[in-house]
């Protein structure tokens, strides 16, 4: 979310707008300040460029939080990451790819995934891979 735009959620690999007006630069603010972590942060708002933390509601899941400013107007980015790791199977994902995963557990260099855009749900896939092996 970001001043003077819709609030937004990626819905299945698109942005989606979840309001019907744009937030003012002062109610992008206001979020600001509700995310940032303590009083030291919140008093330094108005000279922060980047800032990234992690919040989490109990029970119920955790964010990456990402606060910027750009053009003089605050962003505000949640990323939801949940408690529980989703299975290779739970994420659609061939079977193949437990037999890789497990293959390359302990090699000399590790093993990675390639980069895909934000919200495409690779970390889901690369906290669900080391997992799979440890699963029956």
């Amino acid at each position: 979310m970001k001043g003077g735009d819709f609030v937004r959620a990626r819905v299945t690999g698109k942005l989606m707008p979840l309001t019907k007006q744009k937030l003012t630069p002062d109610q992008a603010r206001a979020f600001a300040l509700t995310v940032l972590p303590n009083d030291r942060v919140r008093e330094q708002v108005d000279s922060l460029q980047d800032f990234d933390c992690s919040w989490g509601v109990d029970g119920l899941t955790r964010f990456r939080v990402n606060v910027m400013r750009q053009r003089g107007s605050f962003n505000v980015i949640l990323r939801v990451i949940p408690y529980n790791v989703p299975t290779l199977e739970e994420l659609g994902l061939p079977p193949v790819l437990a037999a890789i995963a497990e293959g390359l557990r302990g090699a000399p260099g590790g093993w990675s995934w390639r980069p895909m855009p934000s919200g495409a749900g690779w970390r889901a896939t690369c906290d669900a891979a080391p997992c799979s092996g440890c699963r029956t």
